[in-house]
């Protein structure tokens, strides 16, 4: 790449590996201190000579790395709750008061509203630390709202794991946003203050919630209102779950939140509509600045999210390359905001949005220009749609790697829906901007609404129309960390062979598709030798699954099966076809081991056989104390379908007597592996 000497990119890599080091390491501060304290002192002796030679050495390159490196650990490090005085976490009292100010609304579920909170005082103590706040849902009672501040006396309490294997870890993905506890409130768990300051975020909180009750006094209808609110205000509390499904199975989910695609498509437009002050003198600085402003000025408006902030410090960087106009101004200028923003967020890295915004983008920025030279249209409407096709494909070649680690799908019909979506998202944005502006003045013509409304639906329905072609839903891919970087390798190698015809890049390429084959191998080997297994949790239900080799046994006692766990699990070992699923029964032979289950029945007697595990189900009436004298099992293991209050007392018998207890409930699934 033409970039690869650029030093804010060396900066950022080297920032990068910091914050991850430092993230998934606990290193005394003193210590990163030291470290950063030594390399900036040894880069200040180095420096001496490179100023007089102009050349620097790689003694300077490596110090200056290491010394980013360092950067980056400190940043992570001092944003752990370990490091800070007044975190929530330090606090040594069981039981205070809170004071909470609502940073941020998120979607609610059947039974309760949920929200981010801040800590602002333990016991009228000063406190911090970011939390997730859920409260019942009461009809009678207004939501919070952005900046409202609420006192409890509740305790907060720990975030669950995921209690099943392969499935998606809540808390872990709570922990990378720093948010440690949570707060399950009732209404009367809690108390409102009057605010006494009106901030930034309460203001546009605000204008955005009027704008929303303006549209439902128009009888705006609710499904399009939730699109609307989305693509425009950055709230999609509203979408339903199905139309969430609907353009997430499309490929275009990316579109129901303000990211950088819609900033992108804001900063063409903006480019547009002041074209004309580039007849003036210094009027491509004026533009540029303008349009700054005005990006800046719309981020403030939706409220300033993760995402928002992102997108637009991304494509303020990108309005620079492009008033630059050099080769590689929009690639250095991404780059220089990549840095950036880690440095001052660090936490951005594990933030799953700014990793895909900031590859589609280099991809697009490094590939699009390519593939356009692949064919030239002669008309202007196939020049169009031809670059959107070429700039889509530029976009998925970036983020797929991500796409299949992350979400384990990929919608092969994206194309389709960018060539119909992009053009239908250019549209509303410009037309819905249009008619806040004239609600906020109160003059919007009925026609105009009308229009939007119907141009809203045609979009939902094609969207729906796409996500029902399941035949080119390529779902359950799992890959590794692994096989992630070494795509990016290999796409970095074909975007740099391209540009230079290096024979060495060639190459690696070569090595990296060679390194992904034996991967592949490996792993498939390591997945059929594994056998294993899994008592699930789940509410109301037992499950049992046998893994053995390639193959899926899945013992259940409800009915029909289909269940998300089990999806997950296959997945993860690559099991697509080879399943087979049966009602269970009070007694299993798995592998060299013995499993009884017992149900609500309770029955037990007259067995010829010593249990190795024994499967308390459905809340079973049994004297535990006498099952264990009389059969002796080795474990004992209480699934997700049975009451608290039991599993309490049960575990009081076990540990009485000596036997293994095992809760699902509190321990996650139980997972017995055989060794080969």
């Amino acid at each position: 790449m033409k970039n690869l000497n650029y030093l804010p990119l060396h900066f950022s890599i080297g920032l990068a590996l910091g914050i991850g080091f430092g993230f998934y390491f606990n290193i005394a501060i003193g210590l990163q201190i030291a470290f950063v304290f030594l390399s900036f002192l040894l880069l200040l002796y180095f420096y001496r000579n490179v100023n007089q030679s102009f050349n620097p050495s790689y003694g300077f390159s490596i110090l200056t790395f290491l010394l980013f490196v360092g950067i980056g650990c400190f940043q992570i490090s001092i944003g752990k709750p370990e490091n800070q005085k007044n975190h929530y976490l330090q606090i040594q009292d069981t039981v205070g008061i809170l004071e909470i100010e609502i940073t941020e609304v998120l979607k609610s579920n059947i039974f309760s509203n949920r929200y981010f909170g801040k800590l602002l005082r333990y016991n009228q103590q000063i406190a911090q630390g970011k939390i997730l706040l859920s409260i019942a849902i009461d009809s009678t009672k207004q939501n919070l709202l952005v900046g409202d501040r609420l006192l409890t006396g509740s305790r907060l309490i720990s975030i669950q794991s995921n209690l099943n294997p392969s499935t998606f870890d809540y808390k872990a993905y709570l922990e990378k946003q720093q948010v440690y506890q949570q707060l399950r409130l009732k209404q009367k768990d809690f108390k409102k203050l009057e605010s006494s300051s009106t901030s930034l975020s309460s203001i546009t909180n605000h204008w955005r919630n009027q704008i929303i009750q303006k549209l439902k006094q128009k009888s705006f209808s609710k499904q399009e209102l939730a699109i609307f609110s989305a693509i425009l205000l950055g709230q999609r509390n509203e979408v339903s779950s199905t139309q969430f499904n609907d353009y997430k199975n499309a490929g275009a989910v990316h579109i129901l939140a303000v990211s950088g695609l819609h900033i992108g498509i804001v900063l063409m437009l903006l480019n547009f509509v002041l074209r004309p002050l580039l007849q003036l003198k210094n009027g491509k600085l004026i533009r540029l600045v303008i349009v700054v402003l005005s990006l800046w000025f719309y981020a403030v408006l939706v409220g300033l999210s993760a995402s928002v902030v992102r997108a637009v410090t991304m494509f303020t960087a990108v309005a620079l390359g492009m008033f630059l106009n050099r080769p590689s101004g929009v690639q250095q200028s991404l780059i220089l905001s990549f840095f950036v923003l880690l440095f001052f967020h660090p936490w951005y890295l594990f933030d799953v949005g700014f990793q895909l915004s900031y590859t589609a983008v280099f991809s697009i920025v490094s590939l699009e220009p390519k593939f356009k030279k692949l064919w030239s249209p002669k008309h202007k409407v196939s020049t169009y749609f031809w670059n959107l096709i070429t700039v889509s494909f530029a976009a998925q070649i970036g983020i797929l790697p991500l796409t299949l680690y992350y979400f384990h799908q990929f919608p092969s019909l994206f194309f389709i829906s960018s060539l119909v979506i992009i053009p239908f998202l250019g549209i509303l944005l410009a037309l819905g901007f249009f008619i806040i502006i004239c609600l906020s003045l109160q003059i919007l013509p009925k026609f105009l609404l009308t229009f939007y409304e119907k141009t809203l639906l045609v979009m939902n329905q094609f969207v729906g129309f796409i996500a029902q072609q399941e035949a080119f839903i390529f779902s359950n891919i799992s890959i590794s960390l692994f096989t992630v970087a070494v795509c990016y390798i290999l796409i970095f190698n074909i975007i740099h062979f391209l540009e230079n015809k290096n024979i060495k890049a060639l190459f690696l390429g070569l090595f990296c598709i060679i390194a992904l084959q034996v991967e592949g191998i490996l792993q498939k080997k390591h997945f059929q030798k594994k056998k294993e297994m899994v008592v699930f949790h789940q509410i109301a239900k037992t499950m049992i699954a046998v893994k053995n080799g390639a193959h899926l046994t899945v013992f259940h006692d409800k009915g029909t099966f289909e269940n998300r766990a089990i999806k997950n699990y296959e997945t993860t070992y690559s099991i697509f076809k080879s399943r087979t699923h049966y009602p269970i029964k009070n007694s299993l032979k798995i592998f060299n081991k013995t499993v009884l289950v017992i149900d609500s029945f309770g029955v037990y007697k007259g067995l010829n056989f010593q249990p190795d595990f024994v499967v308390l189900s459905q809340s079973p009436k049994v004297n535990l104390d006498r099952l264990i004298q009389e059969l002796h099992p080795n474990t004992i293991i209480a699934d997700g379908s049975n009451y608290k209050s039991y599993t309490q007392l049960w575990r009081t018998s076990c540990e009485k007597n000596n036997i293994s207890f095992y809760n699902t409930a509190t321990q996650g699934a139980f997972v017995y592996s055989q060794k080969p």
